[in-house]
């Protein structure tokens, strides 16, 4: 792989660039969690996939992520709130984060097309945008 953008994440990073199975013609983008060996250096073992199969596998989890952490985690919820829950549910603080969360994403996604026009992310980017605007209009209703 060869990084474009590198966001650190946990011990390591997360890197979207070309693939490493790119045929050099800057067509393959993919993203990867690089994270440090034993050694200190990028593991070889850090997983490496297509930046489209990545967004496919994020909106499945976002859809079935009450089943999901049924099955892993009976009892467990994860840091993220899922974005089918309603705004009106949310507290205060959940709503910060989200819209904090929101609204990194949202940039990010942004610097990405910019690079990579050719990627389908409108789709994405207005489902996400859409929940920003909601919450924030929730943040403003409490507020009131």
């Amino acid at each position: 792989m060869i990084p474009i953008f590198e966001f650190p994440y946990g011990h390591g990073h997360i890197n979207i660039g070309w693939a490493s199975w790119d045929d050099g013609s800057k067509t393959s983008v993919s993203i990867k969690y690089a994270y440090p060996d034993s050694r200190g250096r990028i593991s070889r073992g850090s997983p490496e996939i297509a930046l489209e199969d990545f967004l496919a596998m994020r909106e499945f989890f976002v859809e079935n992520e009450a089943r999901i952490q049924a099955i892993l985690k009976p009892g467990h919820k994860f840091n993220s709130t899922p974005a089918k829950t309603d705004v009106q549910a949310l507290s205060k603080q959940e709503l910060l984060q989200e819209g904090k969360e929101l609204r990194r994403s949202l940039l990010e996604m942004q610097r990405i097309q910019m690079i990579f026009q050719w990627l389908p992310l409108e789709e994405i980017y207005n489902v996400l945008g859409k929940r920003y605007e909601e919450v924030k209009a929730q943040l403003e209703a409490i507020a009131a």
